[in-house]
């Protein structure tokens, strides 16, 4: 892909670029200014493309490129400090690998980091804002850190208040053929997991292992997801880092989770 075609400049023709602090619209009548303004974003939507081709992927189109690349992603990090015990690196390494595979994918991210503090209403209006909302945690006694529920607490209630995220339940006394949990307003929207684990990935899916007797990662996170799916947006299946505390693999974990993020999203 080292040329660009009279399609392809047409489509540079409808965008608007952004770059440090400056933005400028691209004319259909100096297309050479617009090349020359465009390289930047030429050049990521090209990286995108070789990437996406050295995976073998199909389906994807330039057009299609284009209107991704006008979506947002939001980023939470969950992660809560144990000094000596749970340090973060590793959850930080997963959202920093998430942050660069949504920008190339033609994402603007925007983050939040819990445990830095955050504004309720400015969550919410993230929330509004993203078309794709990724939460990365480690798994703290088969859950999130509490830190995370307190943030679910303030922010999707602030939603309900303000029925910008949801307006009720669902149900009405008029129309008892509604259903629970149909009062959304994040259809459209959608919500995956990364986690990170000490259990390793054979305790999942097997019904003769102990713990958990044949559920997945999705089963035991389903009262995470339902937050989501309450307010109306698609959960995607769930990523896993496992045995991080025995084996971990880190590298390995670095490529499904880019793999997985390129076929799920």
């Amino acid at each position: 892909m080292g040329f660009v075609t009279p399609k392809t400049m047409s489509l540079f023709s409808h965008i608007r670029i952004a770059a440090d602090s400056s933005e400028w619209a691209i004319s259909r009548s100096d297309p050479a200014t617009a090349f020359g303004a465009a390289a930047p974003t030429i050049s990521a939507i090209c990286n995108t493309s070789c990437r996406m081709q050295t995976r073998k992927l199909q389906g994807i189109t330039m057009k299609q490129a284009m209107e991704q690349a006008m979506k947002k992603a939001l980023l939470i990090d969950a992660h809560q400090h144990y000094p000596g015990f749970a340090n973060g690196k590793l959850n930080k390494t997963m959202a920093a690998v998430i942050k660069e595979e949504m920008a190339l994918l033609g994402y603007e991210v925007m983050q939040t980091v819990i445990e830095d503090g955050y504004d309720i209403d400015a969550e919410v209006q993230k929330h509004v804002d993203a078309d794709v909302i990724i939460l990365q945690s480690p798994v703290y006694w088969f859950a999130t850190p509490w830190i995370y529920k307190k943030y679910v607490d303030e922010v999707f209630t602030a939603g309900l208040v303000q029925q910008r995220l949801l307006v009720s339940d669902g149900r009405t006394r008029d129309d008892p053929s509604k259903q629970y949990g149909s009062g959304g307003k994040m259809q459209g929207k959608k919500y995956m997991l990364s986690l990170t684990w000490n259990a390793p990935e054979e305790a999942f899916g097997d019904a003769r292992q102990f713990l958990f007797e044949g559920r997945s990662v999705d089963d035991v996170f389903v009262s995470n997801t339902a937050n989501y799916k309450f307010c109306g947006a698609d959960v995607l299946p769930s990523f896993s880092c496992h045995d991080v505390v025995k084996q971990a693999d880190i590298e390995g974990d670095i490529a499904r989770l880019r793999g997985h993020l390129t076929a799920a999203i």
